[in-house]
């Protein structure tokens, strides 16, 4: 049973190592869960930063870690009230409702999202970033 949503910023920072301690800790303990969106757009990601070589290892790392969430038609609802009442991104209020619908907390790294009910903000570690083309 999934008890948190992983979103996609946090995961990219998780496989980029740019996590503080407390949250990657936190991640790795917890039973987590990744919309059908954030599996949309970590596969996205690997092609816009020339690792689509490394997509099958990614596969199958988010198939065996997390469960991975459809989307439904209440979601979708959902979404379309969050996306024209605050303004979010197609992803990101797809992302926030599958959370409040499956009335589970969604972990980010996504600052739009700070402050939002259900929402745990997962801070960057306090060192130099990795480069995308590493």
């Amino acid at each position: 049973m999934t008890v948190i949503l992983i979103d996609t910023s946090t995961l990219i920072r998780f496989y980029k190592n740019e996590l503080d301690e407390k949250t990657e800790g936190a991640l790795r303990k917890g039973i987590s869960g990744i919309s059908i969106m954030t599996y949309f757009e970590i596969i996205r990601w690997l092609l816009k930063v020339h690792r689509a070589n490394e997509r099958p290892y990614f596969i199958q790392r988010m198939q065996e870690t997390f469960d991975i969430i459809p989307l439904s038609l209440a979601i979708c609802e959902h979404a379309a009230q969050i996306a024209h009442s605050d303004s979010f991104s197609t992803a990101d209020a797809l992302i926030y409702a599958t959370a409040l619908e499956n009335g589970i907390k969604l972990m980010t790294s996504d600052t739009d999202l700070k402050g939002k009910p259900g929402v745990i903000f997962a801070p960057r570690r306090n060192r130099t970033p990795v480069s995308d083309a590493q």
